[in-house]
C-alpha cells in the first residue's frame, strides 16, 4: 500500500524469512558462521536456539543459498510428531517413495532412509535434515533422530541434522536421557536479540534492500523501536511495517515520535507513550579536561579547531595543580573528570584566564601553570611532543616510562609488546580499537598526539599537555592519516601463523579461540590444519577482517580485544 509512497520496491518489514534482508550483527555473523561449521565438518547436529522472531529461520535460509551444489535438504517445519510421522515427512522431503499406508513402520521407514543415505553418499551427495521449532519434538523422537545419525563413514556422517528452536529447546537437549545426542552436537550458538546500536542499521539495512534512499527513521526513533521491542527482529518489522503504514495516511515521509506511538498502539495492542526528546543542546565552547596524568583547559570552536597561542599561565586559586611524580599521575587518570569551564559573575574572575576569550578570533587554549618536565637527554632525540604522546600510550598500558629512550618501539618490545605502524582511516582505528600516536595539523605546524577514546561522537586527542575532546568529523580534517599502536603477541610468535606450519604459538591461538566460540580444536596440538583455518576465518569475517587465515597483528589486535582484560582500548579512556 505505502510502497510507491516512499520509493520502495516491494514491502522491507515483511515478516516472512527472506534470506535477501537478513542483517549480519556480530552474532548473527557468530551464529552463521557455527552452522556453516557444523554442515563443513560433516558432524551428526548442530543447534541453533533463539527468542522468538531472533532470525533463526532467517539464518537457516540464507545457509542454504550458500550450501554446496550437491546437497539434498528435507525441512521439516512441524517436529511435533511420532516417529513414524516424522520419517515419512522425512521421505516426502528426500523424494523417497514410500510403502503402503500398511507397511509404514518405523523400522521399514528407517531402513529406507539409510538406503537413500548410502546411496546419495555413492553419487557424491551430501544430505542435510533441519528441524525448525525442534523444541516441540518429543523425546523418544529425538532418540529417533540420534540413531538416523549413526550411518556413517570412517570420516563423516551421511546425515547431519540442524536443530532451530527456542530457548527451551537448549533446556530440553539437557536431559539426561539425551546425553548421548547432545555428545554428537559440533556447533551450538544461541542468538539472542539485537543490541541498541544494531537497531538503525538493521532498519535502514532493510530499507535499502527495499529501494529506499533516504533515512525515514531517525536515531530518537530507532532508540524508541529498540525500547519498544527489547531488539527482537520481528517486532521491529511490525512496529516499523505500521510505522510506514501510519506515515502513509498522514502524508509523512518522515516517522515522527506521534506517528512511532500510533504504530507502537496498533502492533502490540497496548498505549505506550514515546518519551519527548531531549532539547539539542549547542556545542560546548569551553571544556576544561583532567586526564591521563595531563591537567590543563582546552578552548575550542569548530572553527579553525587546532589554532593554538603561546602558552598562558594561570596564577592564584586558578592554578590547575600537576601532579608532581607518576603515582599521582596514574591517580589523575583513575579519578579525572571533564569540566565545563563557565564564565563567572565576579567581574575579577571574569577577566582570569579561565574566562571565554571575546575576541573574533579562534578561542586560544589555555595551558596549565606548570611547564612540562623536560625528557631525558636520551629521549632529546625524538621531538618533545612525540615524547609526551608515547608516554602516554605507555601509561594506558600501565607500563613505567622509566628508562624510556629515543626508540619508543625498541622499549616496548622489552615490555613484551610490539609496534604497528600504518595508514588508514578514522573507522580502521575504531574498529582497531588501541590508543594511537597520530599526526596533526596545528598551528605550530605537524605534532605528534595521542588518541585516547576515539568513539562515533567522541575522539580525545592529548597533544603536549593539552586535552582536546572533538568530534570524529573535526578530528578527521587535521589528521594525516598515519598512525602507531601498541599490540601484544603471542607468547613465542615471530612472525604470521598459517596453514601448514607447526609452531607453539599455534597452541595459544587455539585456546583463545576454544574459549572465545567454544571451537572443537585440540589446544595441545601445536599444528595449523584446515580446522583452525576455519575458525581463524570464521573469526576474521565476525570483526570485518580480510578472511585470508593469516594470522597476523591485525588478527592477533581483533583477538586481544575480545580476549584479554588488560588491553586498553580506545571505547576505555577519555572524558
Amino acid at each position: 500500500m505505502y510502497n510507491s509512497f516512499f520509493g520502495l520496491r516491494e514491502s522491507p518489514f515483511s515478516i516472512a524469512p527472506n534470506p535477501r534482508y537478513l542483517y549480519m550483527s556480530e552474532q548473527h555473523r557468530d551464529a552463521f558462521a557455527h552452522l556453516h561449521y557444523g554442515v563443513q565438518a560433516r558432524g551428526g547436529f548442530v543447534m541453533l536456539s533463539g527468542e522468538v522472531g531472533a532470525g533463526k529461520t532467517t539464518l537457516c535460509r540464507s545457509l542454504l543459498h550458500q550450501l554446496p551444489p550437491k546437497t539434498d535438504v528435507a525441512y521439516i517445519f512441524n517436529p511435533a510428531q511420532t516417529s513414524v510421522e516424522l520419517y515419512i515427512a522425512i521421505c516426502e522431503e528426500l523424494a523417497i517413495k514410500l510403502p503402503d499406508q500398511s507397511e509404514r513402520s518405523s523400522k521399514l521407514l528407517q531402513s529406507l532412509i539409510y538406503q537413500h543415505l548410502l546411496e546419495a553418499h555413492s553419487r557424491g551427495r551430501n544430505t542435510l535434515l533441519i528441524i525448525d521449532e525442534a523444541q516441540s519434538l518429543p523425546l523418544g523422537v529425538i532418540e529417533q533422530l540420534r540413531l538416523l545419525t549413526n550411518l556413517e563413514t570412517d570420516d563423516q556422517k551421511l546425515l547431519q541434522i540442524i536443530l532451530l528452536g527456542q530457548p527451551e529447546l537448549r533446556d530440553l537437549i539437557a536431559d539426561p536421557s539425551l546425553k548421548q545426542l547432545s555428545q554428537r552436537i559440533t556447533a551450538r550458538f544461541h542468538l539472542g536479540p539485537l543490541g541498541k546500536e544494531d537497531v538503525l542499521p538493521y532498519i535502514q539495512h532493510r530499507l535499502t534492500t527495499a529501494g529506499a534512499n533516504g533515512q525515514l527513521f531517525d536515531p530518537h526513533v530507532c532508540q524508541q523501536i529498540y525500547n519498544l521491542s527489547k531488539g527482537v527482529p520481528r517486532l521491529i518489522n511490525v512496529i516499523c511495517d505500521r510505522a510506514l503504514l501510519a506515515a502513509y495516511t498522514r502524508n509523512s515521509h518522515q516517522i515522527t515520535d506521534a506517528i512511532l506511538e500510533q504504530a507502537a498502539h496498533e502492533a502490540l495492542g497496548t498505549s505506550v507513550p514515546i518519551p519527548k526528546r531531549k532539547p539539542e543542546i549547542k556545542k560546548v565552547a569551553a571544556v576544561a579536561l583532567v586526564t591521563a596524568g595531563v591537567a590543563g583547559v582546552v578552548l575550542f570552536s569548530s572553527v579553525n579547531l587546532f589554532t593554538t597561542a603561546d602558552s598562558q599561565e594561570t596564577s592564584g586559586s586558578e592554578a590547575i595543580q600537576q601532579p608532581t611524580n607518576e603515582a599521582e599521575m596514574v591517580a589523575a587518570t583513575d579519578s579525572a573528570q571533564p569540566l565545563i569551564a563557565k564564565t563567572e559573575s565576579n567581574p575579577d574572575k571574569a577577566n582570569s584566564s579561565t574566562a571565554l576569550n571575546s575576541s573574533t578570533k579562534a578561542i586560544n587554549p589555555v595551558l596549565a601553570s606548570k611547564k612540562p618536565t623536560a625528557p631525558p637527554k636520551a629521549a632529546q632525540v625524538i621531538k618533545k611532543d612525540e615524547y609526551a604522546a608515547y608516554k602516554v600510550l605507555l601509561q594506558l598500558w600501565q607500563i613505567s616510562s622509566d628508562g624510556f629512550n629515543d626508540d619508543p618501539c625498541r622499549f616496548v618490545a622489552q615490555q613484551g609488546l610490539r609496534c604497528l605502524h600504518d595508514t588508514g582511516t578514522l573507522a580502521q582505528l575504531e574498529q582497531l580499537n588501541r590508543p594511537a600516536l597520530i599526526r596533526v595539523k596545528t598551528d605550530k605546524g605537524i605534532e605528534e598526539a595521542a588518541l585516547t577514546t576515539l568513539t562515533a561522537k567522541l575522539a580525545t586527542v592529548i597533544i603536549g599537555r593539552q586535552v582536546l575532546e572533538l568530534t570524529p568529523e573535526q578530528l578527521r580534517k587535521q589528521w594525516d592519516g598515519s598512525f602507531t599502536l601498541f599490540w601484544r603477541p603471542p607468547p613465542n610468535y615471530r612472525a604470521a601463523l598459517r596453514a601448514g606450519e607447526t609452531h607453539k604459538s599455534v597452541s595459544w591461538l587455539k585456546k583463545q579461540l576454544v574459549n572465545l566460540t567454544s571451537a572443537p580444536l585440540d589446544i595441545q596440538n601445536q599444528h595449523f590444519n584446515s580446522k583452525l583455518e576455519f575458525w581463524v576465518k570464521t573469526f576474521q569475517r565476525s570483526r570485518g577482517l580480510d578472511e585470508d587465515g593469516i594470522v597476523g597483528p591485525l588478527t592477533l589486535i581483533h583477538l586481544n580485544s575480545v580476549t584479554s582484560s588488560k588491553t586498553p582500548l580506545l571505547s576505555q579512556y577519555g572524558g
